[in-house]
């Protein structure tokens, strides 16, 4: 088998192992979606340098009242825990 032939075998080898790597990486995020969005529990997801929401579950709406809409993109503290802890 020629060098080239070799590198050429193992490129495709390398693509494929990408791929399968990928696959595997988007059905868990899939399945950890899932379990967040189907909990029971109110869960959001929190952005560590400012503190914004970036993701609520459908109970996390339920619970605090407010839509999505409303709450994404604002700091969880401030605005919607220490109101909904003084209700």
């Amino acid at each position: 088998m020629s060098l080239r032939l070799a590198l050429f075998i193992q490129k495709i080898d390398d693509i494929v192992i990408k791929i399968k790597a990928e696959t595997l990486l988007r059905e868990s995020e899939r399945k950890y979606a899932n379990i967040v969005q189907l909990s029971p529990i109110p869960l959001g997801l929190i952005r560590m340098q400012d503190s914004c929401l970036v993701e609520l579950n459908d109970s996390w709406v339920t619970q605090f009242g407010y839509t999505r809409e409303e709450a994404v993109g604002r700091t969880a503290l401030d605005e919607f825990l220490v109101r909904s802890a003084r209700a």
